[in-house]
């Protein structure tokens, strides 16, 4: 998308219509002429409104960009790992997990499991031994949380800064043979949506200028490469660690095995909700199966929706929420 000179603290802070707008189009951002007016009908507001909230949302560093979605495939195994680490030894442990081969994402919460990451190896087995090996070599209780499903896990938005070579170089590179040619066309137009959509009435009619072809062309052969599958769809990428994102917290249900596959999915449909996993439970120390992660400024807001919603209509008899403190990540560390 377009920048701009303003600095993020002159933004206000997301509200709920602005979720709803994230919502409305996070994996389903309209290809038609008018796509904004399209999403103003969704969510029952004006066009102008819609473009003046997605200016603001980009201006506090929580939307960073608007453009394909493309299909992954999952590789090799992955767990959630909890530790129940002590104060003194946190820091010093966090330190030597994060160098472990596989794992991401570390996260210090409050709970007596303070300190959680993913772990992915190979397969399983080598999984297995990972965590035996933390679980050795710490000395502290390890929970072995393996994924069972991942409920946002199906597509990844790629953005520029994380694919270099283009998502039609990618998508062949990885997979010969599974999707159709790309014509020079297409490749010029898939290479410039992939910058991000512009914030204007006509996103794609810029995109489009840019790439050397007509308005109705680029959408027509952006809704072709949709049903042919090399873009699984238009989405809109949301930065969680921004400002205006606010705190988070990790929400983890028991829920009955007939219904948690219910829940995760509309979970999952909502903009607020980062993460969407069912993992299998520890009973009895760990007798969770659902898991949530839920951004917003106002996250005991967003707790009584997720109970409203949900734990009022299910069979829930647990649910535990875990705030979280300090994140990092691998390449932070290394």
């Amino acid at each position: 998308m377009a920048g701009t000179a303003s600095v993020a603290h002159e933004a206000p802070a997301p509200d709920w219509l602005d979720w709803q707008l994230l919502d409305a189009c996070r994996r389903d951002f309209p290809v038609c002429e008018r796509p904004f007016e399209e999403i103003a009908r969704r969510v029952d507001s004006r066009t102008d409104e819609v473009l003046r909230r997605f200016e603001a949302l980009e201006r506090c560093g929580v939307v960073n960009w608007i453009g394909p979605v493309t299909a992954t495939e999952p590789v090799g195994a992955i767990t959630l790992v909890a530790m129940a680490v002590p104060k003194a030894r946190l820091r010093s442990i966090r330190e030597a997990v994060i160098r472990y081969r596989g794992v991401d994402h570390i996260c210090e919460r409050e709970h007596e499991f303070n300190l959680w990451f993913a772990l992915a190896a190979p397969n399983a087995g080598n999984l297995y031994d990972a965590v035996a090996d933390i679980r050795r070599r710490t000395g502290v209780e390890v929970l072995d949380l393996r994924l069972e499903r991942d409920y946002r896990g199906d597509v990844e938005l790629r953005t520029p800064r994380q694919t270099s070579p283009g998502i039609c170089c990618a998508a062949t590179e990885t997979a010969p043979g599974r999707y159709p040619p790309l014509d020079a066309s297409d490749s010029r137009l898939l290479a410039t949506i992939q910058e991000g959509l512009p914030l204007v009435e006509r996103p794609y009619a810029a995109a489009a200028k840019r790439a050397g072809i007509s308005e109705a062309q680029a959408i027509e052969r952006l809704t072709c490469l949709l049903d042919e599958g090399l873009i699984a769809s238009m989405g809109v990428a949301a930065h969680h660690g921004s400002p205006g994102f606010g705190a988070d917290a990790l929400v983890v249900f028991d829920v009955s095995r007939h219904a948690v596959d219910m829940v995760g999915e509309r979970l999952a449909e909502a903009a607020w909700v980062e993460q969407c996993h069912r993992c299998i439970p520890r009973a009895p120390i760990w007798p969770y199966n659902l898991y949530c992660t839920l951004h917003d400024r106002d996250l005991a807001r967003l707790i009584c929706w997720v109970d409203d919603e949900f734990c009022g209509t299910i069979r829930c008899p647990r649910r535990a929420v875990l705030p979280s403190r300090n994140c990092y990540s691998a390449c932070e560390e290394h």
